[in-house]
């Protein structure tokens, strides 16, 4: 089971370290990797945690466009690990660790 996007009181999104998640699309989107045609879709998704304290961890890539080498992935997959994510609160607690999967989109 995966969790859902829950919009933030307004309080909380003044506290959001937006620029750091806004870099990380900006790092993820200048990516330029020797693949297939510009006319294919080309994605990354990922499988990560993220910790009650905003950290991922255990980040994998669950599927990929065709002909992302080992390479690509290894590089995905450490612009995520580490980075600190909005944790995300269920029931009113912070659990220790919640699944999360995002694709990426890269040209």
């Amino acid at each position: 089971m995966f969790a859902a996007a829950v919009a933030f009181p307004v309080f909380a999104q003044r506290a959001v370290n937006t620029p750091a998640i806004e870099e990380l699309q900006d790092r993820i989107a200048a990516v330029q990797l020797p693949l297939h045609s510009a006319a294919t879709p080309r994605y990354v998704e990922l499988g990560f945690e993220v910790t009650k304290h905003g950290r991922s961890k255990r980040v994998r890539v669950l599927d990929a466009s065709a002909g992302l080498e080992r390479a690509g992935e290894k590089h995905f997959t450490q612009l995520v690990a580490g980075r600190m994510f909005r944790p995300i609160m269920k029931d009113g607690v912070f659990p220790d660790s919640v699944p999360v999967v995002v694709r990426y989109h890269y040209p």
